[in-house]
């Protein structure tokens, strides 16, 4: 039993320690402007010279819809996303029979 406590202990540190330290870091980082952060992601996906090749993006998925007003319940499908330049599609296919799905473009 006392083991529990020691650990409901440590586990109280951590959680006070988190806030504290996400200050101290996003205080030191004031001239982290927008734009570097875009910077950074786009480094973290892939090299300059590779994503400016890239002309399109694909990838499929599972999904699911949860209605909660006028209908009640639950489906799970099939999830599509695929891009070309700036064009857009995103595909959401289920197998209910008063709700087939969605497509966006």
């Amino acid at each position: 039993m006392q083991s529990t406590g020691r650990s409901a202990n440590w586990v109280m540190m951590v959680l006070l320690f988190i806030p504290a330290a996400g200050s101290h870091i996003s205080a030191k980082d004031k001239k982290f402007t927008p734009e570097a952060l875009v910077a950074k992601h786009l480094q973290s996906i892939g090299r300059p010279d590779l994503l400016a090749k890239m002309q399109s993006l694909a990838f499929v998925g599972a999904t699911s819809v949860r209605f909660q007003q006028g209908a009640h319940g639950e489906l799970s499908g099939q999830g599509q996303f695929a891009s070309e330049e700036r064009k857009l599609a995103l595909i959401l296919k289920y197998d209910g029979q008063d709700y087939r799905g969605e497509h966006f473009a």
